[in-house]
C-alpha cells in the first residue's frame, strides 16, 4: 500500500486538480458571475484576444498536466500507474504541440513556463512524501 500513495497521489492530482481554479470570481458567483465576465470579455476584446486567452490557459493546463504525468512516472512502483501516467503524459503533449502550430499560425504569443498558480500546483505534489501524501489522497476521496 505504502508504494501507491505518492502515485496514487500525483493521478488524483491530474484528475482532479482543476477544482483549484474556481477561485476565479466568475466561477463562485455561479452562471450570472460567468456571464458578465463573458460580456467583459467581449466587449472589451476582440476574438484575437479571446483566442490568445484560451491558447494560453490550455496551454498551462496541458504543461501542468505534463509535468505531473512525469512526476507520476518517476515515483511510481506499479507499472499500471507509470503506463497512465505515461498515456496522459504522451496525449497532453500531442496536444500542446497541435495547439502551439496553431497558436504559431495566429501569432499568438505561446507561455515559456508555468504561471504561478499551475507552479503552486505542481510544487504541492512534488513535495509531498510518505505519510503526508497518504492522509491527502484519503482526504480527496
Amino acid at each position: 500500500m505504502k508504494s501507491y500513495a505518492i502515485p496514487a497521489t500525483v493521478i488524483v492530482a491530474l484528475l482532479m486538480y482543476s477544482p483549484l481554479f474556481a477561485a476565479d470570481p466568475a466561477v463562485q458567483q455561479g452562471p450570472q458571475g460567468a456571464q458578465a465576465r463573458g460580456a467583459e470579455l467581449q466587449a472589451g476584446s476582440d476574438s484575437a484576444n479571446m483566442d490568445a486567452h484560451f491558447v494560453k490557459e490550455a496551454a498551462q493546463d496541458n504543461m501542468l498536466e505534463v509535468k505531473l504525468a512525469e512526476l507520476a512516472e518517476q515515483r511510481a512502483t506499479n507499472d499500471q500507474i507509470k503506463q497512465l501516467a505515461k498515456k496522459i503524459r504522451e496525449d497532453h503533449t500531442q496536444a500542446n504541440q497541435k495547439l502551439q502550430q496553431i497558436a504559431q499560425s495566429k501569432n499568438i504569443e505561446w507561455p515559456r513556463e508555468l504561471d504561478p498558480l499551475h507552479s503552486a500546483v505542481l510544487n504541492h505534489f512534488q513535495e509531498m512524501q510518505g505519510k503526508h501524501s497518504r492522509n491527502t489522497i484519503s482526504t480527496a476521496r
